[in-house]
């Protein structure tokens, strides 16, 4: 698998963890000092995020396969990938 088909899965991994609310995945996709910026600007860190993911606060329906080569590009410049 080479780097750019390694986010591609990771990124896919990412969104079925946040549209299953699955915690424990996206604990072990993000780093610890991860910090999601929103499009407002808001700051929020990895235990924001994840705590907003499962309390229902911020909530993704589903994921377009679509999308994947786009954000993962995205993904790739701006997030260290963790092996899963």
């Amino acid at each position: 698998m080479n780097e750019k088909e390694h986010v591609l899965q990771v990124y896919k991994l990412m969104y079925k963890a946040m549209v299953e609310k699955d915690t424990a995945m996206l604990n072990r996709l993000h780093s610890d000092d991860f910090v999601l910026i929103h499009m407002t600007g808001m700051r929020q860190s990895k235990a924001e995020y994840i705590n907003s993911i499962s309390n229902g606060t911020l909530n993704r329906w589903q994921h377009r396969s679509w999308q994947y080569e786009d954000c993962g590009r995205l993904y790739q410049r701006h997030y260290r990938c963790r092996s899963v």
